[in-house]
């Protein structure tokens, strides 16, 4: 049983409280020597808040410590080994400058990090490697921000004035539902359908039976009348549609697991893209609604 303060029951002899205003647990400050401990309760957000209004004010007013510089590039559509291979020789030029490539299913984090004091020299190199990577990678770079991609396509649907509608087959409904995490997306979305059997894919998108019947639910002649019957069902400036074999089962000699197709409209304009992302099928579902934002993303850039 630790010792206690006598007006602090549970709380350790010479230890700190730190106020959590998100929560009921305190947390703890504990010094031995020259070295600091911080205790704080595991839910995250209380944790955060933790660090952000106490730990880190505590630890810059106490301590000379040196700058660190960190930045982030949150890209997509490209695999993590295709993204080292455009940029290693940037990384070698700066190898001070510590890198993290963090891959998840909606794309690759690239982190930097360079602990530096404060010169204008230091800034002016960490900023000149920044520079360097943003030219070379500058296709799959949809944030320099801790943004999500569905973010990054409201803010653009936004600023152009757009709507959008989905159709959704084998993402059964991921593309509206990130669209919609975010806080005020019914400026800019409409509504969606998900056609998963062939019927209501004709009676919901009034895709062509003949159009099925010749090339498959699984085709881009299929999905491209997806994509434009949502979009006119809806009166949208935009669409996201998708369709694909998501797995383990329904694959044929011809199409196997993992194959899809997703398109995005604008206007006038449709991008029609073919991939296979694997056997796994929540991982298929993921990053299908992943492929069907960035290229709407694209298509609005192009739209500028």
């Amino acid at each position: 049983m630790p010792e206690t303060n006598k007006n602090q029951a549970m709380v350790p002899v010479n230890a700190d409280i730190i106020i959590n205003e998100m929560g009921t647990a305190p947390g703890l400050v504990l010094k031995q020597n020259k070295s600091i401990f911080f205790f704080l309760p595991g839910v995250p957000f209380e944790m955060k808040k933790m660090i952000e209004t106490f730990i880190l004010p505590k630890l810059q007013n106490d301590y000379d410590l040196s700058d660190v510089n960190t930045h982030i590039f949150r890209t997509t559509a490209i695999a993590e080994s295709k993204l080292f291979e455009l940029i290693k020789e940037i990384l070698k030029k700066y190898s001070d400058v510590q890198t993290a490539f963090l891959p998840k299913y909606t794309g690759v984090d690239i982190r930097l990090k360079y602990v530096f004091s404060a010169t204008n020299k230091k800034k002016l190199i960490f900023d000149k490697m920044l520079t360097e990577i943003r030219t070379k990678i500058s296709k799959y770079i949809y944030t320099e921000n801790e943004l999500e991609l569905e973010q990054i396509v409201g803010q653009l649907l936004r600023e152009h004035k757009m709507i959008v509608a989905v159709a959704e087959s084998f993402t059964g409904g991921l593309v509206s539902d990130r669209l919609t995490d975010v806080p005020g997306s019914s400026d800019y979305f409409i509504g969606s359908v998900i056609t998963y059997s062939n019927e209501s894919k004709i009676s919901e998108l009034n895709v062509n039976p003949e159009t099925i019947k010749k090339y498959g639910a699984v085709s881009e002649q299929t999905l491209r009348e997806m994509a434009l019957g949502v979009q006119q069902r809806f009166k949208t400036d935009c669409a996201i549609a998708t369709t694909g074999i998501a797995g383990p089962t329904g694959e044929t000699p011809t199409k196997p697991v993992g194959l899809c197709f997703i398109a995005a409209v604008c206007k006038d304009k449709i991008i029609v893209k073919q991939f296979n992302f694997g056997k796994n099928r929540r991982t298929n579902k993921e990053r299908g609604a992943t492929a069907g934002l960035e290229l709407l993303r694209r298509l609005l850039l192009k739209n500028e």
